[in-house]
């Protein structure tokens, strides 16, 4: 977890994160479904499980995070053409949402 969720409007969070740490997305998932604590996650992860009621967004709608997300891959799959064609897609969307953040009106 980034501490960039962890402030208020205004007031810089200079705490710790403190708590379990999970390798993989599905098991803190299941964590929190089964009542151990939050997860924060892009909401397309948990779809199925607001739908059903297993989770809810406790703190009100999904914000923005600012934050960068990464392709990553080993080397010798960087050349791949499947690779770039992700690659190249992920630019493509990412351009376009930018551009129509853009036009947005202030």
């Amino acid at each position: 977890m980034t501490t960039s969720f962890c402030p208020l409007p205004g007031i810089p969070y200079t705490g710790t994160i403190q708590g379990n740490r999970f390798s993989h997305s599905t098991l803190l998932l299941q964590a929190a479904v089964e009542g151990m604590g939050i997860a924060v996650v892009p909401r397309h992860y948990v779809t199925t499980e607001l739908s059903n009621g297993s989770l809810f967004m406790p703190f009100g709608p999904p914000v923005r995070s600012g934050e960068a997300i990464w392709m990553v891959s080993s080397e010798s799959k960087s050349q791949d053409r499947h690779s770039f064609i992700l690659r190249e897609w992920l630019r493509q969307r990412q351009t376009t949402k930018d551009t129509a953040e853009d036009k947005r009106p202030s």
